[in-house]
């Protein structure tokens, strides 16, 4: 192991040696000083062969104007001194920013101090001046409807909403013909019609079965099966309900009596067990009230004993 070497200050380029610094990977490194006042260590080995002799610290060029410390771009100042004297010639000549203001007047109406706008007006009488040809305010005029013996208030092109409108749809601020409603072609359907001169029934049938006559039988009619339940049912749908009818006594009615005349007549008993008479035929029922159905079952009962 060689001798160590004192190099306390001594002076390595820009570097003077201070004192010892320790070691540094097994080597001995001193603390030096950089001409900026900043210390550090480096290795006895990289001072004593040359290989550091500087801090690495550049000298910033500073701007040359007094009192600014912004760095050089070109000729000696700064970029912004740099571009006052690239325009003017001068880096110290300072231009204020924007168009200079215009000189501004008042609105020359009495008693109005808003800025004038042009010809010596603001915005407002200028405007009122365009269009009205004054200053001063001018009352504006209802406007109606052009079409004769129409009051309602002008909407645009001289008409009023309704017959703006109609010119708008039809071209002519005249009412559209009327429609007449149009029923199905079916006789004796006086139904609204719905498509192809058919109302929705028939033309639910024509689509379905090719002929707007035909009726489906319906699985579950009973025809002349029915029993007493069903007849009084069908008598309803047929005619209404009894109370919507007149007894032949001039009462309001109560209820469908059977008047035992037709060839067809079927016996049973009914829902609470009475044996009654009825037919599958509507046309053989009457509307009585409550008294007269009495009597007619009485008068019946007498005749069958």
């Amino acid at each position: 192991m060689g001798k160590l070497q004192q190099l306390e200050g001594r002076v390595f380029g820009e570097l003077q040696v201070i004192e010892r610094g320790g070691t540094s990977n097994g080597r001995a490194s001193w603390l030096v000083e950089c001409p900026h006042g900043e210390r550090f260590p480096v290795r006895s080995d990289k001072l004593l062969q040359g290989l550091k002799t500087t801090c690495g610290h550049k000298n910033p060029k500073l701007c040359s104007i007094e009192g600014c410390g912004k760095p050089h771009e070109a000729r000696g100042y700064c970029n912004k001194h740099y571009s006052r004297w690239y325009q003017h010639g001068d880096p110290h000549t300072v231009l204020k920013r924007g168009r200079p203001k215009k000189e501004t007047f008042a609105c020359s109406v009495p008693g109005d101090d808003s800025p004038a706008y042009a010809l010596g007006l603001c915005a407002l009488h200028y405007n009122r001046q365009r269009t009205t040809g004054s200053v001063e305010l001018q009352p504006r005029e209802p406007r109606f409807c052009d079409v004769e013996d129409c009051d309602e208030k002008h909407r645009s092109l001289g008409y009023c909403e309704k017959h703006y409108w109609r010119v708008r749809t039809y071209g002519s601020p005249e009412a559209p013909p009327s429609t007449q409603p149009k029923f199905c072609s079916v006789e004796d359907c006086d139904s609204p019609h719905n498509a192809l001169g058919f109302c929705n029934l028939h033309y639910t049938r024509y689509r379905k079965w090719g002929d707007p006559h035909f009726v489906p039988e319906h699985p579950g009619w009973l025809g002349d099966d029915i029993n007493y339940e069903g007849i009084h049912a069908r008598v309803v749908r047929a005619f209404g309900k009894a109370a919507e009818h007149e007894c032949p006594c001039g009462k309001t009615a109560s209820h469908w009596s059977y008047s035992n005349e037709c060839r067809k007549e079927k016996t049973g008993p009914e829902g609470h067990g009475r044996v009654v008479a009825w037919c599958p035929h509507v046309d053989c029922y009457e509307a009585l009230c409550v008294s007269c159905h009495k009597i007619k079952d009485l008068q019946k009962a007498e005749v069958a004993a």
